[in-house]
């Protein structure tokens, strides 16, 4: 993201003076954090299934 929006450009209609100010990097994390562990249940699913499906 860093290298998609520069200091100086226009984001949300103001001028960009650091990345920070304009990307929430926590939120990101937080919202990439969430994603995995669904990732990780739909794959413990399919696992499941196909198991009892074998049986």
């Amino acid at each position: 993201m860093q290298s998609a929006i520069n200091v100086g450009d226009t984001c949300c209609g103001n001028q960009v003076h650091t990345i920070v100010q304009h990307i929430d990097f926590d939120d990101i994390t937080a919202r990439h954090q969430s994603l995995s562990q669904l990732e990780q249940k739909k794959n413990d699913a399919i696992g499941i299934a196909l198991k009892l499906k074998v049986n």
